[in-house]
């Protein structure tokens, strides 16, 4: 039975290779056998990659100054965080809120083994990111400094313990994700916040990797120190891999006992959290009276909580209104320099409006909201069309979300830009006036796109907020129009003073808009209504 658990167990994770989500059919065997070895490329290649050159930027340094603990410490922590992040969300969704739960405990199966079952998945998921980061050192070791039996068998021990420290981890860690997830009512901001979390926490640690590195390189000495003598646990982990008999041993009891006490929790607490329906909302009776909404208002409300209530949603087709507010902070502190960066090469102001519009036309089209709104109604849109309202106003509701958060984030940055810059009252009105211009054009050409390649009959609403053709000629007609826009104003910029050709793209994307919106309200609705 515990056999049966863990295939099924995998088969749920690794389901991506071998079933087509898109089309809802299973792959081929081809197809399955080209996923699983693309996934293992991408995985030693790219991943594996990029720890091996760090091993190799560290390794021979380190043990030419004797800290060779020091190197097996630095990957052995980088690893149990690493694996700690690959697997506490798979914990926090297979261990105690999988959707089977009420399937899988009512049938004649042991809790233990259910447990057991799962707790061997997490084990394996946290084993494979924290091998990415471990074989790869090791391997690079073992290459630069000569093979060691001692070395071998330490390091192989600390490989061990360091997967069985982050299946530890990651049980704890979801334990609390859990409890805290069944009280919450809505969870798709704490989603999006923890997601974005790792994204900044990835991007400044790609930033800074190769400077951190040095300094570490440089300071060995000093760090190797104030590790030891304030972190000596870290500096027994790392002597594990020297092959250090006491320390060892140390690890080993600290595991073995961690292990115990997590079957114990787990066995006590288990039925409680996997059985938890969550916190369910509760009506409260107020006096107040509620003031009605008219259809449409309804339907831009709608459209607003959908958005804001789907974590995916946000992530991927909201991600410019994240990278609007970060551009209008950036200009706001460092707008100055570049400035007098400009003007010390003799360039006008009509040069650095143009920038502008370069720059916000780049990060409004990270924002495409609309485009995938219609597919996303999938198999309930008779819902939809059968409400008492016009067609128009369902259409004219979901390009109004896309075009008011998109062009307020980017009216933002414009505010930012015309304070910090200080132009001419031509160039301000331009740059205040392009937010809502672009957002407009491209709220509209978003519908368009959306009704044109609309797909009502998917499996997974991810297939059409990330993968739909839909989203991605919305995607590169936008880099299409930043290049249109550069080319056009630096183009007659050189026989015209730059704000000519800077409104002519106002007046352009205007018509533009006027033009793609008029199709939507006549040919749109013929289509939507016929889907």
């Amino acid at each position: 039975m515990l056999k049966i658990l863990l295939k099924r167990q995998f088969s749920e994770i690794f389901k991506g290779f071998y079933y087509n989500a898109k089309t809802n059919s299973t792959r081929s065997k081809k197809s399955s056998v080209l996923f699983v070895v693309l996934f293992v490329l991408l995985l030693t290649v790219f991943v594996g990659g990029m720890f091996a050159m760090i091993a190799v930027a560290m390794c021979k340094p380190l043990f030419e100054a004797n800290f060779g603990w020091l190197y097996f410490a630095f990957f052995s922590v980088l690893a149990f965080l690493f694996g700690l992040f690959g697997s506490v969300f798979n914990t926090y969704s297979s261990l105690y809120l999988s959707k089977d739960n009420d399937l899988i405990l009512s049938l004649p199966i042991p809790v233990n083994t259910v447990i057991l079952s799962r707790l061997l998945s997490v084990y394996l998921m946290g084993a494979l990111y924290s091998l990415l980061v471990l074989i790869p050192a090791l391997i690079v070791c073992l290459f630069t400094i000569g093979f060691s039996a001692q070395i071998f068998f330490g390091s192989l021990l600390l490989t061990i313990l360091v997967t069985f420290l982050v299946m530890e981890a990651s049980c704890f860690l979801g334990f609390v994700v859990a409890a805290i997830s069944a009280k919450i009512k809505n969870k798709s901001f704490v989603t999006v916040f923890i997601s974005l979390l790792v994204f900044a926490g990835y991007y400044m640690l790609c930033f800074f990797a190769q400077d951190l590195i040095t300094e570490f390189i440089e300071n060995i000495s000093e760090y190797g120190v104030v590790i030891k003598d304030n972190f000596y646990p870290v500096y027994l982990l790392g002597r594990i891999g020297e092959g250090d008999i006491v320390s060892s041993l140390v690890y080993v009891g600290i595991t073995a006992s961690l292990l115990v006490v997590l079957w114990l929790c787990l066995s006590r607490t288990f039925l409680k959290i996997a059985t938890s329906k969550g916190k369910s909302p509760t009506a409260k009776i107020n006096g107040k009276k509620i003031k009605q909404k008219s259809l449409f208002s309804s339907l831009v409300n709608k459209e607003f909580s959908y958005f804001l209530s789907n974590p995916q949603y946000i992530l991927n087709c909201g991600f410019g209104i994240l990278f609007c507010i970060i551009a209008g902070i950036f200009i706001l502190f460092s707008g100055n320099t570049l400035v007098q960066s400009l003007q010390s090469q003799g360039l006008d102001t009509g040069f650095l409006c143009v920038s502008v519009f370069i720059l916000l036309s780049v990060l409004g089209m990270t924002t495409d909201i609309v485009v995938p709104s219609v597919s996303l109604e999938g198999k309930t849109l008779w819902q939809l069309k059968s409400l008492p309202v016009e067609t128009g106003k369902i259409l004219k509701a979901k390009i109004l979300v896309q075009f008011l958060l998109s062009s307020i984030s980017m009216f933002f940055v414009s505010v930012c830009a015309v304070i910090i810059f200080r132009i001419g009252i031509a160039e301000s009105v331009a740059i205040l006036g392009f937010p809502f211009i672009y957002s407009y054009f491209f709220a509209e050409y978003g519908m368009f796109l959306g009704i044109k390649r609309a797909n009502l009959n998917w499996s997974n609403e991810v297939i059409v907020i990330k993968q739909s053709m839909a989203v991605f000629l919305y995607i590169i007609s936008g880099f299409g129009y930043a290049v249109f826009l550069s080319t056009f104003c630096f183009g007659f910029g050189i026989i015209l003073p730059y704000i000519i050709p800077v409104y002519a793209v106002l007046v352009i994307t205007l018509c533009l808009a006027i033009l793609v919106s008029q199709w939507v309200k006549s040919k749109g609705i013929t289509l939507f209504n016929e889907l």
